[in-house]
């Protein structure tokens, strides 16, 4: 949700309205971190690389190293 509300204000949609509507959202940060993590650790078989990724997808690192200690 972080990449996507970048780009809506990197588009002029005011902060206002993003939050309105993605707060009625049943997604959140940490569901959509478990999903691609799950899909990407066997492309990336070493932590750092996939942190880097999930860094650069707008993904906070301390949400990033909680969701790995999670997943194993």
């Amino acid at each position: 949700l972080r990449k996507l509300t970048a780009e809506l204000r990197a588009k002029g949609v005011a902060g206002s309205i993003i939050e309105e509507v993605l707060g009625k959202s049943e997604r959140t940060d940490e569901d959509e971190l478990a999903k691609i993590i799950a899909k990407k650790r066997g492309k990336y078989a070493d932590d750092q690389k996939l942190m880097s990724y999930l860094a650069r997808q707008g993904f906070g690192y301390d949400d990033i190293k909680s969701a790995l200690k999670d997943f194993g």
